[in-house]
């Protein structure tokens, strides 16, 4: 069994914090072991120990050491003025210093350390008052270059240039922690983080030096001074992360993440502790790479992030050479198989995530991949991170589907107003399917797709959602509110999960749907931005709803989604699917002259085929009423044909327009793309059960659907040459001369010849299989998921109380349970009280009649029975 993580329900982001604190050192005694230290030491003592040096004669260092050499990076700045009488707009004085003095360290040459110390005498004269994000990339950049320089300014010049160089840089790091508290912009505090913790690590013997380290350290990554933001550490804000690590707003790591590599760096050269290991909430941001990215390495869409190439715009290259274990085995993983060299390679977005001067230092590519090991959890789900990513495995035609409950607030109309919650992405057998809009950035300028430009995309009409109206008027869909610390209208919550090897399963809830997007003033035609401008405007319903939406994947073979909206009065109903493609015609131009692109694929609803592209932009059009659709497109890297069936009941009226997206990278990849609505009228809930089944329809068979609903419930039977499954969901679910149960909703799987093979059971008591029970338990539970096999039965049980359960079956023996918590928890996050708390153990089950009756203690976890 796989034991890298299990998963825990925390109260809070702190309360694990605070158990490692104690074992922490402090900052002064940290410092202590770094005084009397001859400079250089942040990075290296000598250059003659890094990769760069040792293995300059084998690329890519050889390529670095004869650009070094060569001086075309640098000695044209050995004329410039650096005239510093302020902050530098771009911060591009310490860069240039931290390029110069490297090129001192690798040649010797006097011209290199000579200009450093002309440019640090000068900070004098440095406004150490400006904006803080520019003076701390600046005041980086000095303190390293002095590291690097210090011999020759010790030797060359009298000892009072250094006192007085040293006084210049503890000014900067003084005035940068004075100005913390105060600053409203999250950027004017994460970024002198790795300013002001540099300045730490170079001057141990200041007296300040201990509370610049604990503001790099502390404040960034566990607990705030800034009061307007309830002391969450700086991270928790930029970019948007939440308590499990998601950034919500991935490419903004790439202001400060790289520079804060190089802190992180620093410390784990200059301390035994791992810096990322002393503090779990950014150990889980860094590793959300892992667990979020899809199949082929990039970003899922949603919110700033376009299918991102990660390694071409953060840490991620730099990052997993200062990971501690197993992070790093898993990293060196992610970074062999998808950063070294592109997948695709016309990905105009993918560029060598090597940096020289860093990597020059960090990576050693004779050890960096040596014990390299793929992450052994593929389905990631945690309330905290506010995510469910359900993924089969790790080969880039994988399943995946990413789901978002998010509830946190953050003082940022970017994020707040994309109302994108409860959405999904789907990729499957090698390519996104159905897909999110994102945002928009170049041709909304076009007069007929609105004629406005920006970051766009933001309302829900961009997204895989459900919308619904207040009994008369256009729908509209949930909203977030707008940017700020505390509020956050219809927040969305994930209510129960459960990963299994032969079932997963999430729940997410709004569950008091209350305010919608008032889009009765919305131009038309509707590109879907609709953040920034005057007709934002929002209602509050008179009867709000509750929606739920449920996310099944049995056996890791097809993806369900279940929707319920409860009300009570009639109202219209749209649920939205945006087709999508890595298959593309990228667009041309910008703004006005912008050329569209368009994904590659062809659209059938029912048994008509739909020439969607020559739709007019914006533009709803009806195909009658029907349940299923089928989307047939190309994979780009195996180029194998890929049909998407998807089924959804109850019958609904089906609309396709030709809307947009944002896909496949960042560039030139805002194309067009079929949004098919799934339409119901005056209607006051629905239980709609939406089927996402994917072949390779050259060589695998095709589904066969059947709608078995019933009065009050929506229900469907799936049948393939291997098996048969049904799924409903309702009320008073009985199948005629099949099946029956007290649950909101219910899986079962038989073989072709009717006999249950596994079955799951939402808020029930129990399951009647062909008048037989073969589930019961005294009072409904949470949940219950069993699967029989010859010799073994399995499953996951979730009681508020303790439970007596009688499953149907003669296998003798023990049962292994193993408690599980409610949420996901990192292996390293285990204390000993924990691994206790959530040890194996055994339960001797009763047998009678023919059943087996297993007494469950309350809480959630798996078992397994396996006859003697």
């Amino acid at each position: 069994m796989k034991k890298l993580f299990v998963w825990i329900f925390l109260a809070g982001i702190f309360c694990i914090t605070q158990i490692h604190a104690k074992e922490r050192t402090s900052p002064e005694v940290l410092l202590k072991s770094l005084k009397g230290k001859k400079h250089p030491y942040l990075l290296f003592k000598d250059i003659k120990e890094t990769p760069g040096w040792k293995y300059r004669e084998e690329q890519p260092y050889k390529s670095w050491n004869n650009s070094i050499r060569s001086g075309r990076m640098v000695d044209r700045f050995l004329s410039y003025p650096f005239k510093i009488s302020g902050y530098y707009p771009n911060g591009s004085y310490g860069g240039l210093l931290i390029n110069i003095a490297f090129h001192y360290q690798v040649t010797g040459k006097e011209k290199y350390a000579k200009k450093v110390v002309e440019v640090l005498k000068s900070l004098k004269k440095f406004n150490w008052n400006g904006l803080a994000r520019g003076v701390a990339r600046d005041l980086l950049g000095f303190l390293i270059a002095y590291d690097w320089v210090h011999p020759y300014l010790v030797k060359n010049y009298p000892s009072k240039v250094d006192k007085e160089i040293r006084e210049y840089l503890a000014k900067g790091c003084n005035t940068l922690y004075a100005q913390w508290p105060n600053s409203f912009n999250v950027l004017e505090r994460i970024e002198p983080g790795y300013a002001i913790g540099i300045g730490a690590l170079t001057f141990p013997d200041h007296p300040d030096a201990p509370k610049w380290l604990t503001a790099a350290t502390d404040w960034c990554f566990e607990k705030s001074p800034y009061k307007k933001q309830h002391y969450r550490p700086a991270i928790l804000e930029w970019p948007y992360l939440n308590e499990g690590g998601l950034p919500c707003a991935q490419g903004y790591l790439n202001y400060f993440m790289r520079n804060t590599m190089v802190f992180l760096h620093a410390w784990n050269y200059n301390f035994k502790e791992n810096i990322i290991s002393r503090y779990p909430l950014l150990r889980r941001c860094l590793n959300s790479v892992l667990w979020e990215c899809l199949p082929d390495g990039r970003s899922p869409a949603y919110n700033t992030d376009h299918n991102w190439f990660f390694g071409g715009f953060w840490h991620v290259f730099q990052c997993f050479t200062a990971m501690p274990e197993p992070d790093r085995k898993y990293f060196a993983w992610y970074v062999n198989k998808f950063l070294l060299k592109p997948l695709d390679p016309e990905w105009d977005d993918w560029r060598d995530p090597k940096s020289m001067i860093w990597d020059y230092i960090f990576y050693d590519k004779h050890t960096a991949f040596k014990d390299m090991e793929e992450p052994p959890f593929n389905t990631f789900i945690s309330p905290r991170a506010e995510v469910a990513i359900f993924r089969k495995d790790r080969s880039i035609t994988s399943d995946y589907l990413f789901f978002r409950a998010f509830h946190t607030p953050d003082a940022t109309n970017r994020w707040m107003t994309h109302n994108d919650n409860m959405s999904i992405d789907y990729y499957s057998h090698g390519t996104i399917l159905i897909a999110d809009s994102g945002e928009i950035k170049n041709y909304l300028c076009r007069p007929d797709r609105l004629g406005r430009g920006g970051y766009g995309g933001s309302d829900s009409k961009g997204h895989n959602i459900v919308m619904i109206n207040d009994g008369s008027g256009p729908v509209g869909g949930a909203v977030k509110g707008f940017g700020s610390f505390t509020h956050f209208d219809n927040p969305a919550y994930l209510k129960d999960f459960l990963i299994t090897d032969f079932f997963e399963y999430a729940e997410g809830a709004i569950e008091k749907w209350e305010k919608i997007e008032d889009r009765s003033p919305e131009p038309h035609p509707s590109n879907g931005w609709y953040w920034g401008h005057d007709y934002y405007k929002i209602i509050k319903l008179k009867d709000p709803v509750s929606w739920y939406r449920c996310i099944l994947y049995p056996h890791k073979d097809y993806f369900v989604v279940l929707d319920g909206i409860t009300g009570k009065i009639k109202r219209k109903i749209d649920t939205l699917f945006h087709l999508g493609s890595f298959t593309i015609t990228k667009g041309k131009g910008r703004g006005k002259n912008y050329v569209p692109g368009y994904v590659h694929g062809e659209l059938m609803v029912g048994n008509k085929r739909v020439d969607w592209l020559s739709q007019k932009f914006g533009k709803e059009v009806s195909y009658g009423k029907g349940n299923l659709i089928r989307w047939k497109t190309t994979c780009k890297y195996d180029k194998k044909n890929v049909e998407m069936y998807l089924y959804s009941l109850p019958d609904s009226e089906i609309t396709v327009e030709k809307f947009w997206t944002r896909i496949d990278g960042y560039h030139r990849r805002e194309v067009d793309n079929p949004l098919v609505r799934f339409k119901l009228k005056n209607v006051r809930n629905m239980r709609r059960i939406t089927v996402l089944y994917t072949i390779y329809p050259d060589k695998e068979e095709k589904p066969v659907f059947e709608d078995i609903s019933g009065v009050k419930f929506t229900g469907v039977k799936l049948k393939t040459k291997k098996w048969i499954d049904y799924i409903c969901y309702g009320e008073e679910i009985s199948v005629k001369n099949n099946f029956s149960t007290d649950g909101s909703y219910v899986y079962l799987r038989t073989d072709i010849d009717g006999n249950l093979k596994s079955l799951f059971v939402r808020n029930g008591s129990g399951l009647v299989y062909r008048d037989r029970i073969y589930i019961k338990a005294e009072d409904k539970i949470p949940h219950i998921a069993v699967n029989f096999r010859e010799n073994l039965i399995s499953g996951h049980i979730n009681s508020d109380k303790e439970i007596v359960l009688k499953i149907r079956g003669k296998l003798k023996g023990e049962v292994i349970y193993k408690p599980e918590p409610s949420d996901w928890l990192w292996e390293w996050e285990l204390t000993p009280e924990l691994k206790k708390k959530y040890k194996e153990r055994k339960i001797s089950p009763e047998y009678r009649d023919g059943y087996i009756l297993i007494k469950f203690p309350k809480g959630r976890g798996k078992f397994i029975l396996q006859s003697k």
